[in-house]
């Protein structure tokens, strides 16, 4: 009976003093103790600025407060993780057979900053400890190509993990790809399986729900998981290697286009895209890229097949797609992601879209004419912050190629719009847009800027083109089907010659040299426009000719009617008529009849008179014409003070 009293005394007096033990001792003054050996065993150095407290009745737990590990020499974050609470709960039953069952495992706020360093090294790279000679020799004699298996004999085992609001960030120099509001559940049977896991989080201003099953763990572990991303679900079926960090399986997608609103709310989707959608695909994933191939893409009534390859590091990738019916491939590649706004490379290839369009019975009267064609279009596409920017445009149809850029910005308020384009054949280009310019103008460029809407539009461009240069600045007013200009316009070339054969003129005179025409226009066009001249001239031969004055043209009757006022330079006759008889102008006779005779005038005997000047152009319009010239020479004549007064009729 003594025994059992003092035994019962005994066990007694050990549970006071397992009960008042944690009161007694403070692990906080191993804090310098845990910092070494974790810096022996990892290189890094862990720091415990928070309590560690531990308990052991009714349950122990330990918990660590405010914990952090240093990142490596260079980095641009000093910390490569930090925990507000790290908390270790252990079953107490199993310690009775000598076991060791962690119950639970919880990790607050943790927060994981993955960086690539300048020396292209990985801040997770651990400085780890040279392995022992022994050690080292052991390790050698083992087969090199032996799978990892699971382990048999742990000396313990965790039942559950929980990771409460965690963040990941990943840093490559300017790029920033940010993981949040993680939380992550692990349902542990056993170590070699089943292992039941939830994990949410946001990532790109969307959330992520995944849940599955990992079925057994070996060199090659089962997997069935369904993920939940813009409201539907993805069913993946595939395989987990260990030895090479791949996964490689199925995946089957069921929805409807109404989630991608979350995504692209502007965006209206065609009547004829609201039956749901099937997307089945291989998929392949490594700790470097994720590749979807195979993609077999069912919308009635379209279809679609191709890839999807990412790059997971530099969180880039690429997108190719043929679409049918229309034979248009697409690709898409875009660059690294920024807050807020897109950008990459687009590009199209269209043999038939006019079939995908009636497919679709999108309405084609209202489109370009060469979107029905066969076409090709690639671009640098960029969009933040209201701005939306298309760099190194290539659109190629046919004979008709335009490249250059284009932007529009702060179109919620006052569109402002940049633009430098260029084409090869100006012409070809306009026929596409079923405009029909006059002549052959070959290569162009128009280069500028804009602000305002449609219908009050302020314009500030350069366009180069028929050998001329012309800039444009002023107001553009639009009621209606009218256009109300208020613009000034400079035109300069090197030769008149050159421009107007661009422009149609099947002769133009050789003697006709460089021009400028700085004018303002106004009016309202198509009913009427007015030119007003200021510091005009053409050079004909090695003469000037000063030009300034009015022109309205009154656009609306059944020919078009000119009032014109001018006033022209000085003009030597001699050398005028010389220049342009060098040009061409010499193969035929002029022909004056008397009014009312209808009897033909003597020719005369001078020279000039000979020349055939003509005059069927006057029976395109009609007009008032006045035309002053301050002095006129002939030989020896000179006329001062001359003025004309013509109407055309």
């Amino acid at each position: 009976m003594k025994v059992l009293k003092y035994l019962g005394s005994s066990l007694l007096a050990l549970a006071v003093f397992v009960l008042i033990l944690p009161y007694f001792v403070s692990l906080n003054s191993y804090k310098e103790e845990i910092r070494t050996q974790a810096k022996m065993a990892t290189g890094r150095d862990l720091v415990i600025a928070g309590d560690i407290k531990f308990n052991i009745l009714p349950r122990p737990y330990l918990k660590l407060q405010d914990i952090s590990i240093s990142s490596l020499p260079g980095a641009n974050e000093p910390v490569m993780v930090s925990v507000k609470e790290l908390e270790v709960v252990v079953s107490i039953f199993p310690l009775f057979s000598g076991q060791i069952e962690v119950s639970k495992v919880v990790l607050e706020n943790p927060d994981i900053i993955l960086e690539k360093l300048k020396n292209a090294k990985d801040n997770w790279e651990l400085d780890l400890p040279l392995e022992a000679p022994e050690q080292a020799q052991t390790s050698s004699k083992a087969e090199p190509n032996s799978a990892p298996s699971a382990p048999q004999n742990a000396p313990f085992l965790v039942k559950k993990i929980k990771i409460k609001d965690g963040k990941i960030r990943y840093i490559d120099g300017k790029n920033i790809t940010e993981v949040k509001d993680i939380n992550l559940s692990l349902d542990i049977e056993s170590l070699q399986g089943p292992i039941d896991f939830e994990l949410e989080l946001q990532l790109l201003g969307e959330s992520v729900d995944l849940v599955g099953r990992l079925n057994k763990i070996g060199p090659q572990i089962p997997i069935e998981a369904k993920l939940k991303i813009l409201g539907k679900k993805l069913n993946i079926v595939g395989m987990v290697d260990v030895d090479s960090q791949s996964f490689a399986g199925d995946l089957e997608l069921k929805g409807s286009l109404k989630q991608l609103k979350k995504l692209m709310p502007n965006l209206e989707f065609p009547e004829t895209l609201k039956e749901q959608y099937k997307l089945k695909s291989n998929i392949n994933v490594t700790a470097d890229k994720g590749v979807l191939d195979r993609i077999d893409f069912n919308l009635p009534p379209l279809q679609a097949y191709g890839s999807i390859d990412v790059d997971l590091k530099k969180t880039t990738g690429s997108l190719k797609l043929d679409l049918m019916p229309g034979k248009v491939h697409v690709e898409l590649r875009p660059d690294a992601p920024r807050k807020g706004g897109f950008s990459g490379a687009v590009s199209f290839k269209a043999k038939e879209v006019l079939q995908l369009l009636q497919a679709l019975k999108i309405k084609t009267k209202d489109l370009p004419p060469f979107l029905l064609k066969a076409f090709s279009f690639a671009t640098h596409i960029s969009y933040k912050d209201q701005k939306f920017s298309l760099k190194n445009i290539d659109l190629d149809v046919g004979k008709a190629k335009l490249d250059g850029r284009l932007s529009v910005e702060n179109w919620d308020k006052t569109p402002q719009y940049s633009f430098d384009l260029r084409t090869k054949n100006l012409s070809a280009l306009g026929k596409l847009l079923d405009v029909d310019l006059p002549g052959s103008i070959g290569p162009a460029k128009v280069k500028g800027s804009a602000s305002g809407t449609p219908a009050h539009l302020n314009v500030d461009m350069s366009l180069y083109a028929a050998n001329a240069h012309t800039a444009l600045k002023g107001l553009i007013v639009q009621k209606g089907k009218n256009i109300k200009p208020d613009l000034s316009l400079v035109s300069t070339g090197k030769s008149l010659r050159s421009t107007l054969w661009h422009l149609g003129q099947a002769e133009p005179s050789q003697a006709l040299g460089g021009f400028k025409i700085n004018a303002r226009v106004s009016g309202d066009v198509p009913q009427r426009a007015k030119i007003v001249l200021q510091k005009s001239h053409v050079s004909v031969g090695r003469d000037r000719i000063d030009i300034k004055g009015s022109i309205d043209l009154f656009l609306g009757g059944q020919k078009p009617k000119i009032s014109a006022d001018l006033s022209l330079s000085t003009l030597n006759l001699d050398r005028l008529l010389s220049a342009l008889d060098q040009g061409g102008n010499n193969n035929a006779q002029v022909h004056l009849v008397a009014r009312g005779s209808g009897k033909r005038a003597p020719p005369s005997k001078a020279r000039w008179s000979h020349d055939k000047i003509d005059l069927g152009f006057l029976r395109d319009f009609e007009g008032d014409i006045k035309l002053s010239v301050p002095s006129l020479r002939k030989g020896s004549l000179v006329f001062d003070s001359m003025k004309m007064d013509v109407r055309v009729a």
